[in-house]
């Protein structure tokens, strides 16, 4: 129940984002992420070297996985997170009376070293992906953007 709760404001942030067109890209005010790492470093204004490694898939903006302590976000972004968690007070409740530790985790996936193979009408998908990172998540991308769904 905790994840899920925590999920819902996540998804809800990351939503928003998309919404937005800003989930791939970092924005000043932002908490940045290093790919496949759990570290994050905040982002008080963007330059082209941070947009370059960004463009790049090595870092990536991040969102909260809700909790005690405080946000390291600032400005527009953090104004964004805050407004978009009050959406789910419910969650924000059961998240705040458990006592939980906020995290941080990227808007966006890395996949790597995709493969694939169609015979006998079966597809058989091979990639590799960060840890934290769902398989399903992408199977749902992938099935999303297909032609005809």
């Amino acid at each position: 129940m905790l994840s899920a709760a925590r999920s819902l404001v996540f998804n809800g942030i990351l939503a928003e984002r998309v919404r937005r067109g800003t989930w791939n890209r970092i924005e000043a005010g932002d908490v940045a992420n290093l790919d496949g790492r759990g570290s994050v470093f905040t982002v008080p204004e963007v330059d082209d070297a941070l947009m370059a490694r960004c463009d790049a898939l090595e870092i990536h903006a991040t969102a909260p996985l809700p909790g005690e302590g405080e946000s390291l976000a600032t400005g527009a972004v953090r104004e964004l997170e805050d407004s978009v968690a009050g959406q789910f007070p419910e969650a924000m409740t059961v998240i705040r009376a458990e006592r939980m530790n906020a995290e941080r985790r990227a808007l966006r996936l890395r996949v790597r070293d995709l493969d694939h193979e169609y015979a006998d009408d079966v597809l058989t998908l091979r990639f590799v992906l960060s840890s934290g990172s769902f398989a399903t998540t992408v199977l749902r991308e992938i099935i999303a953007g297909a032609p005809g769904e």
